[in-house]
């Protein structure tokens, strides 16, 4: 299907601050979030920090995308190891498509990356007052260190946006990827006073993006640079599941574009506890009320989604 940039109402709404805090450079939906974010007329991308596994990495990969842009956009590498994490898992293909081998040892300083996200989040959010929105999109122990580290960054974060948890019988009893990585930092997250809302893998998965949907990014540099870590991304399903696939799951852009496209999904508050497993469930006597997406407009979503990242205006 050929998809058409929007002709946004530039005059619609205020553009929302957003920091991402992202695990990008593996599941290449955390790339094609932050494309959403960059082309976005509604969205003011002000910040990005990353978390699990190799952050340098993943904070180069975000480097490496927004310079295609021109922005001047800060970048933090953040935790690499959560309060609980049992695993760390990786595709091993992080930054292939996007980094040459001079930049994969590169330090960070020379490619004008920070090392402290927690700090940074904690200046950022505390320097304002309930201004910027937070959009995790990976496991939450940069949040939840800037929560132990400074108990008031509760108060002025504005809201959260997590895509994380799941709910439903379809998925069994696992626990979801971004809670799971780090347990512990999830509860303190999400027992804390910012207002969050929370988009479970049950709604998420439910938007899927065609492999040849994704051939129209050819439109800019930056478009073409995310392309590349799709290709990359389906090459490794490809070897996992020994077939071609023909279509991966935008669990991170929908998060993102929620923020700014409410109508994109339905909500309900909840009360969710995650339990010492990483389950999320709902539990009236002990769980944090939250709102909760309970249901997605696909075909808006699609609409919205490539009207967005084929935008040349970024």
């Amino acid at each position: 299907m050929v998809f058409k940039p929007f002709s946004f109402l530039f005059g619609k709404q205020k553009k929302e601050k957003i920091i991402l805090d992202t695990d990008i450079g593996s599941d290449v939906d955390d790339a094609l979030a932050l494309l959403f974010g960059l082309k976005s007329p509604y969205i003011s991308l002000d910040g990005i920090t990353t978390v699990y596994g190799t952050t340098d990495v993943r904070a180069k990969i975000s480097r490496k995308i927004v310079d295609y842009t021109g922005r001047d956009i800060e970048i933090h590498a953040g935790e690499q190891i959560g309060l609980h994490t049992p695993r760390i898992w990786h595709t091993g293909r992080e930054g292939e498509g996007i980094l040459t081998e001079e930049e994969f040892s590169k330090p960070l300083h020379e490619m004008k990356i920070g090392e402290q996200a927690v700090d940074y989040l904690i200046e950022k959010i505390m320097g304002s007052s309930k201004e910027y929105t937070i959009v995790a999109i990976g496991s939450l122990t940069n949040i939840a260190r800037a929560l132990l580290k400074e108990p008031r960054f509760q108060d002025n974060v504005k809201q959260l946006y997590i895509m994380g948890g799941v709910f439903g019988n379809d998925y069994g009893r696992e626990p979801e990827h971004n809670i799971y990585n780090d347990i512990k930092g999830a509860q303190i997250v999400l027992n804390s006073k910012i207002p969050i809302t929370l988009f479970p893998l049950n709604i998420t998965a439910q938007v899927p993006i065609l492999r040849d949907d994704f051939e129209q990014m050819q439109e800019s540099e930056v478009s073409r640079s995310v392309k590349a870590l799709v290709d990359v991304w389906f090459d490794y399903r490809d070897t996992i599941f020994g077939r071609r696939c023909e279509y991966t799951c935008m669990h991170d852009p929908l998060t993102l574009a929620a923020v700014v496209h409410p109508e994109l999904v339905r909500t309900q508050m909840v009360h969710v506890d995650i339990s010492r497993n990483g389950i999320t469930r709902l539990d009236k006597a002990n769980g944090k009320n939250i709102k909760v997406a309970t249901s997605v407009d696909y075909d808006k979503f699609r609409e919205i989604f490539f009207g967005t990242i084929l935008r040349k205006e970024y």
